[in-house]
Formats: structure tokens, C-alpha cells, sequence
């Protein structure tokens, strides 16, 4: 174990990097030093040379690790630039952050196979209309085109809703017919 000293080996004196520390709760400064020391031993730094990249002794980095104490700002930044992290990954419990990750990967699985759930009986009714369009039998498509519509459609509000958006479709689509329609007499007549 290396003595406390305030000099490195190479001579350089060393300050305490806990001068200003950040006002953090009890857990929080155990959170942090858990994080320091996962992401020291994720780099295979001993505690002596963290230490020697933040300018201070072995004992101090011992300390932040064990929550005794937490780092300062300006070291907590410095931590965040010598193992690549942001803030968070260094003040948040790891633990919670990847139980959060993990029950929205199931969210968004359990959102999939529910989806997955409704689209194949409609997929299954275009697979039917389109069998009737190829065979010619119209009755049969405009009864699965039917279906299809009232699955999503199942109160009257939507079904207004939807019709009110096909007429508003209509109508765009024949102003726009018009314009070119007007367009084409005008150039005609410039060119008569």
C-alpha cells in the first residue's frame, strides 16, 4: 500500500479533490462511488492509477469508492472524461437504469405482439379481397373491404370520421383536377 503522501513519486504535489463537494445525499455518494469503482475495474485501473490521472492519492479514490465521500464537480467531470461517461452514468444506480431498459424492451415487446395480434385478422380480410378481386367477385371484396373498415371503425363517431375524411379527399382531389383543368384552357388560349 502506498503511504499518504501529498507528492507523487515524480514529485508533483497533490491536492485533495473533495474540496468542493457536491451536495449529495448519502446514497447518492455511495451510487457514484459503486459506478467509480465498476468503471475503474471495467478499465483495469488500480486505484493508484486513478488516482495518478486526477491528480490526487490512492486513499482518497478508496474513500469516493467506499461513499465516504463524494467527488468534487470539477472531479466528477474529470471522472466522466477519463472512463468516457456522461454525469448520469456516474450519479445514477445502475441497477434501477438497466430494470427501467429492460421492462420497456418487455413495454415494446408486449406493444408488438399485441399489434401483431390485430393486424392478422385484417391482413387475412386482404387476403381474401384480394383473392375476390382477382376471381372477379366483387360482392366478395366489398364484404371483406367491409369487414376490414368496420374493424377500425367500430363506433359511429369513427365511422363519421372516416367518411367525412373520403369527402375531403373527394374534394381536394377534384379542386385539383379543376386547377389543371383551367390551367390547360389558359395555355391554349395564350397560344390561339
Amino acid at each position: 500500500m502506498r503511504p499518504s503522501t501529498s507528492q507523487t513519486p515524480a514529485g508533483k504535489n497533490r491536492k485533495p479533490i473533495t474540496d468542493k463537494k457536491l451536495d449529495l445525499a448519502p446514497s447518492t455518494g455511495t451510487i457514484i462511488g459503486q459506478n467509480i469503482r465498476r468503471l475503474r475495474k471495467s478499465k483495469g485501473m488500480t486505484q493508484r492509477e486513478l488516482a495518478d490521472k486526477l491528480n490526487t492519492i490512492e486513499q482518497t479514490i478508496s474513500k469516493m469508492e467506499r461513499g465516504i465521500f463524494s467527488p468534487s464537480t470539477e472531479s466528477l467531470m474529470q471522472l466522466c472524461a477519463i472512463f468516457n461517461v456522461t454525469p448520469n452514468d456516474l450519479m445514477l444506480d445502475m441497477s434501477v437504469v438497466e430494470n427501467i431498459r429492460a421492462n420497456a424492451l418487455d413495454d415494446q415487446d408486449n406493444s408488438l405482439q399485441s399489434l401483431t395480434k390485430q393486424m392478422l385478422p385484417v391482413q387475412q380480410l386482404f387476403a381474401k379481397a384480394d383473392i375476390a378481386r382477382d376471381a372477379h367477385d366483387e360482392g366478395a371484396e366489398a364484404e371483406a373491404l367491409d369487414q376490414i373498415i368496420k374493424t377500425y371503425t367500430p363506433r359511429l363517431s369513427d365511422r363519421w370520421r372516416v367518411a367525412e375524411w373520403l369527402h375531403s379527399q373527394y374534394i381536394a382531389s377534384s379542386l385539383k383536377l379543376m386547377d389543371s383543368q383551367v390551367r390547360d384552357c389558359l395555355i391554349k388560349l395564350e397560344l390561339e
